[in-house]
């Protein structure tokens, strides 16, 4: 029986956005599912075209330049490419566009050369939901692209540990270019070099997914500068946790920049032609030289003695006094004779003196002491690694029983310097 076009053929192009004067084509081989039923949904048109192909190369061949074609390759559909050129986009304007999902992917299968390739020549060109794969050692360029502004959506199968690519996708003076790229490799390969090469492109965006191991770099720019060209994705690169070769200039003076996700790193990194990749982990930021910060020690007035009293523990690095605050109790510090003083002081091993000294008369109670109105006050007291800040008496020791809380705050004069409260 023939197959009704209305409730078929008709009713599938019914359902794509509309193409203007753009013809719809479909590519099965000899194992694709109903074939049969779809040789007759396909058939030659009113035009005598042919609609249905056993090969994408083929279907192209039935194309018309910029008419906004598509051909759309059935699920579980085979091609093997055993030579360059193997599948030629040459004609403007055409999709191609893999069905299914997972294993059902359209798979182009390239083998017996490592020169075997899809060439994409023409602009304007859109290839979509398609898996390749390595079934011969050292594969040069399987996708190699020229044409302008075309459109990218392909998944990568390496064979085997020793079956890989050394480049899959070869863009060269392929402007304006959008290329979504999925990278399943091997961890222990030893073939894969540069899976993204550009050469001399313009305004281009890769999204990429690399898990493998690449010897130069996952995007590589080499040959001819390349400029405009942004990437983004998620990469993971066996042993190599420097983020060193995710993405690499090897020509020099191309123009780009990156936000990435390397995984074998474990963190977020980003950069570009004017800044080298970086992580993008802002923690040490916050303990980096300059940063300030403080600690605070709540104090029994009568423990402050001549014997002395620590403040904190030992420094992990060189710090800076910015200032020292007491903020006393509801009890006036006093001693017997009323006549003591507070100092606060290092046990450095250059400048161990006093910083910062207050007389009891202005430890009154709920008084507020600083910098600002001690007795006496060293501003940029330093601190050496290992050392650390004490309080005590001279003249009498304090004898009441309130409290004080003691304030230090301190600039980091190196990076990840730090101190804790005693």
């Amino acid at each position: 029986m023939r197959y009704n076009k209305n409730s078929g053929y008709g009713q599938i192009v019914g359902q794509l956005p509309f193409t203007g004067s753009g013809k719809v084509f479909a590519v099965g081989d000899s194992g694709t599912v109903n074939r049969d039923m779809l040789q007759d949904l396909f058939d030659v048109d009113v035009d005598g075209v042919v609609r249905f192909f056993a090969d994408v190369d083929s279907a192209i061949g039935a194309c018309t330049a910029n008419a906004g074609d598509v051909i759309f390759v059935m699920p579980g559909h085979t091609e093997t490419i055993s030579a360059a050129s193997g599948i030629t986009c040459d004609v403007a304007g055409v999709s191609i566009i893999g069905l299914g999902n997972g294993s059902d992917k359209p798979v182009f299968t390239f083998g017996t050369s490592n020169a075997a390739s899809v060439v994409v020549s023409a602009d304007n060109v859109k290839i979509l939901n398609i898996r390749g794969l390595a079934a011969i050692d050292g594969l040069t360029k399987p996708f190699d692209v020229t044409g302008d502004q075309c459109s990218f959506d392909v998944e990568w199968w390496d064979g085997s540990s020793t079956v890989e690519a050394a480049t899959v996708f070869k863009l060269n003076g392929a402007n304006n270019f959008d290329l979504k790229y999925k990278h399943l490799g091997y961890t222990n390969g030893d073939a894969s070099v540069k899976p993204v090469s550009v050469i001399g492109c313009s305004n281009g965006k890769i999204d990429i997914d690399g898990y493998g191991l690449v010897s130069t770099s996952w995007v590589n720019f080499n040959t001819t500068a390349s400029s405009n060209i942004s990437v983004r994705g998620r990469l993971y690169t066996q042993g190599i946790t420097d983020f060193s070769r995710d993405v690499v200039d090897t020509v020099s003076g191309s123009k780009w920049d990156a936000v990435l996700f390397d995984a074998s790193f474990g963190g977020n990194v980003s950069g570009g032609s004017a800044a080298a990749l970086a992580s993008d982990d802002v923690s040490a930021l916050n303990t980096a030289t300059g940063t300030v910060f403080s600690i605070t020690k709540v104090v029994t007035q009568s423990a402050i003695v001549s014997g002395g009293l620590d403040l904190s523990g030992v420094s992990s690095g060189t710090l800076q006094v910015v200032d020292m605050y007491v903020q006393n109790g509801s009890t006036a510090a006093d001693s017997v004779g009323h006549g003591a003083t507070m100092i606060a002081y290092t046990n450095n091993s250059f400048g161990s003196g006093s910083f910062w000294t207050a007389a009891q008369a202005k430890l009154s109670a709920n008084a507020n002491v600083g910098g600002f109105n001690a007795t006496t006050w060293t501003s940029g007291t330093i601190l050496e690694t290992g050392k650390k800040f004490s309080i005590k008496a001279i003249g009498e020791d304090f004898t009441t029983a309130g409290t004080m809380k003691v304030t230090l705050i301190l600039r980091r004069l190196s990076d990840g310097a730090t101190i804790a409260a005693a």
